[in-house]
């Protein structure tokens, strides 16, 4: 039986592992390029909560504030997974790579 915050935690890796094969081979400078703001979470703080610690996000909608730390991890793959996509189309108006 696998651990389902252990799940959660590869499929983060492999969404951050996509993006940087998605900037491999560019310049520091394009790399660097203030395009998008990010975030990321540390290894030792996903794995030292329960997937159910509570949190609130105020900038999100009044019926989509209050979350889990597993909510926030499936919203931060899907996000990454979609700035991998983002990059590849940005990738592509850089040097013509796809």
């Amino acid at each position: 039986m696998t651990d389902p915050k252990a799940d959660l935690h590869d499929y983060l890796q492999a969404a951050r592992d996509a993006l940087l094969w998605k900037l491999d081979g560019l310049s520091e400078y394009d790399i660097r390029r203030p395009m998008t703001a990010t975030g990321t979470h540390t290894d030792a703080t996903i794995r030292a909560l329960p997937l159910d610690a509570p949190g609130r996000i105020p900038h999100w909608p009044e019926d989509r504030r209050d979350v889990t730390l597993h909510r926030i991890l499936v919203h931060v793959i899907a996000e990454t997974h979609r700035h991998a996509g983002h990059a590849d189309i940005v990738r592509e108006f850089v040097d013509g790579t796809v």
